[in-house]
C-alpha cells in the first residue's frame, strides 16, 4: 500500500495549490503564521480541533481529509440545497436506485455542461418559439407562391416544387433540440467507453509487461529455490502495486505456498 501522506503534507500542498502564503492562509483561518509554520514543519505533535477546523474551513476541504481518512478533498457537511439536488434525488441516490458510477462519469465528462443547457432549453421551450416563427415564415411563403400560381399558371410545376421543398424543411416543435441531445450524448457515451477501453488496455499492457519482466528475472537469476522465486514475484508485485513490506511478505509466503502445493500436486 502506497504511504499515506500527513497532515502537515497535505495541509502544505493544499495552501500551495490555491497560491496562498502561509501569511495569506493565517489571515483567512484566523491564526498566527508562528503556529501555522510549526503545524506545516510537523514540529507540533499534533494539531488541536480547533486549528483543524480552522483550517478545513479555509482550506475548503473536509477535517477528514486533512486527516488522511479519506481521499476525498471534497466537504461532506453540504445541504441538500447547497447540493441543488432535491429530496426525491437525494433519495434515489442513497436507495441505490442510480448508478453512482455511471453518474460520476457523466457528471465530470467536459460535454455534460452542454448537454445539461441544451435539456434545460428543451423543458423551457427555450428554442422552440423560435422554430414555430420560422415554420409560421415558410407558411406565408407557401401562401405567397399559391397566389403567385394564380396569376402565373404557366408557371404552376416549378412554383410546386419550390412549395414542396419549402415544407419539407420544416420542423417539429421540439425536432431540432431533441437531434442535438442525441448528438450530444451519443458523443459524451463514446469518449467516455473510449476513456475505459483505453484504461483497460493500459492496465493489460502493464500486466503483461511485469509479467514477462518477471520471467525474465527468473531466467536470469537462475534461482535455486522456491523461497527465492517467491522473493522475485514479491518484489515485482510490490512496486507495481505500492504494497509495504509486511504486505510484501504475507504475498510471498501465499506464492510460495502455491509453488509448493502445485509440486505436490504433480
Amino acid at each position: 500500500m502506497q504511504e499515506r501522506e500527513t497532515i502537515y503534507e497535505r495541509i502544505t500542498e493544499l495552501r500551495k495549490d490555491k497560491g496562498l502564503t502561509q501569511k495569506g492562509l493565517c489571515e483567512i483561518a484566523g491564526m498566527t503564521t508562528t503556529q501555522l509554520n510549526r503545524i506545516e514543519r510537523g514540529v507540533t505533535g499534533t494539531v488541536s480541533s480547533d486549528a483543524l477546523i480552522k483550517l478545513s474551513k479555509a482550506l475548503n476541504v473536509s477535517a477528514d481529509y486533512l486527516l488522511g481518512l479519506t481521499p476525498i478533498s471534497n466537504l461532506k457537511n453540504y445541504d441538500i440545497s447547497q447540493l441543488g439536488l432535491s429530496e426525491g434525488a437525494v433519495k434515489t441516490i442513497i436507495a441505490g436506485k442510480a448508478d453512482i458510477h455511471v453518474l460520476n462519469v457523466l457528471l465530470e465528462n467536459a460535454k455534460f455542461r452542454e448537454l445539461m443547457r441544451i435539456i434545460k432549453d428543451y423543458f423551457m421551450d427555450s428554442i422552440s418559439a423560435g422554430i414555430m416563427a420560422r415554420n409560421e415564415l415558410m407558411n406565408l411563403a407557401t401562401s405567397s407562391l399559391g397566389d403567385y400560381i394564380k396569376d402565373n399558371p404557366a408557371q404552376k410545376n416549378e412554383v410546386l416544387k419550390d412549395i414542396r421543398l419549402i415544407k419539407s424543411s420544416r420542423l417539429n416543435e421540439h425536432e431540432a433540440e431533441i437531434e442535438k441531445i442525441k448528438t450530444v450524448f451519443v458523443s459524451i457515451l463514446r469518449e467516455i467507453k473510449k476513456e475505459i477501453d483505453d484504461k483497460t488496455k493500459s492496465g493489460r499492457n502493464v500486466d503483461t509487461a511485469m509479467l514477462q519482466q518477471m520471467i525474465s528475472d527468473i531466467q536470469e537469476k537462475k534461482p535455486k529455490s522456491v523461497e527465492e522465486v517467491s522473493k522475485i514475484v514479491a518484489n515485482m508485485v510490490k512496486h507495481s502495486a505500492h504494497l509495504d513490506d509486511e504486505s510484501t511478505e504475507l504475498y510471498r509466503r501465499a506464492v510460495e505456498q502455491i509453488i509448493t502445493f502445485t509440486g505436490k500436486l504433480e
